[in-house]
């Protein structure tokens, strides 16, 4: 009895924090263990590139490509999870928890058949994938598919996990999806060189010790449902899905998943474009993605946490307490980005000087874009918490708008025009430009923000 009633107390505060805690405080406790679930997101990609340097500038440029590829995957899994995530939030800041559990258990069932169906797909068309996505040379192309293949095998593990990590989320169970996500980005890191020198497995390794971390967590976010420690049971006889709840879910959840898209398509165009000028260039913006991405991810992390926030206090009708997060989450973000830009600005040669490769083409290539895309990287917070911020109030046309400015709208013409005329620097450039006019339309659909949804 004592042990059931710590549980319903654990349950009770997940909701108190999202309510009625001091902002900051609420902030933090939602944000910390949602950034550093994040930082071991990036940590899985830059593990994998930081140790396919070893083995050769295909091997690495093969990670690249194959980026994408995971990048799409985890857009199936955030597509679902995340609409249910930003809906579940509403519903219990409006104490409707039974229809938040009819949404959690509809969401992960159908979800993973939806996600089990898609890989399907992607395995039959494996070949030509690769190819669109810029794998062209033959060297590179066998090492991606080495890669691909096992990485998209065993992906359901990574799509149920990122279902469970963003409905936990919606309830506030921030804490318990960062020790999941901690334990599979430690044993990833530890299996990796294992897999990739230890049983001489290659490239191929990466990729078994990626589907063993995944493995891991899954099992532990099956033990976290069993012990009953989230707000939901997860019951079969509790999917009923309808119209309604459909169009919550997808109304957030397909911004996301196009944002997802598009930034494999765009990698993809970049790769194609990248390859024209070798394999170093190759090499190096596989080494620079996954360098940025460990600042992106931190961003990625605290707006996940702002996003339940937003949702319960919209939902409940707490205004003012929303208007107060959100300038915390800017000033945060904000300062956070600066101080990533100076890292990347001022010290990218200390940078790849922790990377096994002594290609001096590689490094000199990968500092430019560290130091350009550096620049720009200062604007990306103020972009990110209103693009979430959009999705977690169910303006899902506005949030779509902003998700995809940044990778889609802009990225695309200037990736494909500014190389004509600048060549392997016109692609540096392409995402800084795209960077800089996605914070101009932030600025300009903030103003609806505080016109017609908060009185500011």
């Amino acid at each position: 009895m004592e042990v059931s009633e710590k549980k319903i107390n654990s349950k009770e505060k997940r909701l108190k924090v999202m309510g009625e805690a001091p902002v900051p405080e609420a902030l933090l406790k939602l944000g910390i263990p949602t950034v550093i679930g994040m930082i071991i997101t990036a940590l899985y990609n830059f593990t994998d590139a930081y140790f396919a340097n070893g083995l050769g500038t295909a091997q690495t440029g093969a990670i690249g490509i194959a980026f994408p590829i995971s990048q799409i995957i985890s857009g199936i899994g955030m597509m679902i999870g995340n609409g249910a995530g930003v809906y579940i939030s509403r519903l219990l800041g409006n104490s409707n928890r039974k229809r938040a559990n009819e949404t959690a258990s509809t969401t992960l069932y159908l979800g993973m058949v939806l996600g089990i169906l898609i890989i399907i797909i992607m395995l039959i068309f494996i070949n030509p994938i690769l190819r669109g996505l810029g794998a062209i040379d033959l060297s590179v192309f066998m090492y991606t598919k080495q890669y691909s293949v096992i990485y998209i095998a065993t992906s359901v593990f990574s799509i149920f996990n990122i279902i469970l990590n963003n409905i936990m989320i919606g309830e506030g169970a921030s804490g318990i999806t960062m020790f999941a996500m901690m334990l599979s980005g430690i044993l990833n890191i530890i299996l990796c060189p294992i897999m990739i020198y230890g049983a001489h497995m290659g490239i191929r390794g990466a990729a078994v010790a990626t589907a063993l971390a995944q493995a891991a967590t899954t099992i532990i976010y099956i033990i976290i449902i069993l012990s009953k420690k989230s707000l939901f049971s997860f019951s079969i006889k509790y999917v009923h899905p309808d119209k309604k709840m459909t169009a919550e879910i997808f109304k957030v959840g397909i911004p996301v998943m196009v944002f997802q898209l598009l930034t494999s398509i765009s990698m993809g165009v970049a790769n194609i474009i990248v390859a024209k000028y070798g394999r170093a260039a190759l090499a190096a913006f596989s080494n620079a993605t996954r360098i940025i991405a460990l600042g992106s991810y931190v961003i990625f992390g605290f707006t996940k946490g702002f996003q339940p926030f937003a949702g319960y206090c919209f939902g409940a009708k707490k205004y003012n307490r929303l208007n107060e997060g959100i300038k915390t989450a800017i000033k945060w973000s904000e300062i956070f980005c600066i101080c990533f830009t100076l890292i990347l600005v001022i010290f990218p040669r200390g940078i790849m000087a922790l990377f096994p490769t002594k290609d001096i083409n590689v490094i000199n290539i990968t500092v430019d874009i560290l130091r350009i895309n550096g620049i720009t990287f200062s604007v990306f917070g103020f972009t990110m918490v209103y693009a979430i911020l959009f999705l977690a109030i169910g303006k899902g046309a506005k949030g779509a708008i902003l998700t995809i400015a940044r990778q889609g709208i802009y990225y695309f013409p200037v990736i494909l025009i500014l190389p004509i005329f600048l060549g392997l620097n016109g692609v540096i450039f392409a995402q800084s430009i795209a960077d800089v006019l996605a914070a101009i339309t932030a600025v300009i659909m903030s103003r609806s923000v505080k016109k017609d949804l908060i009185n500011f």
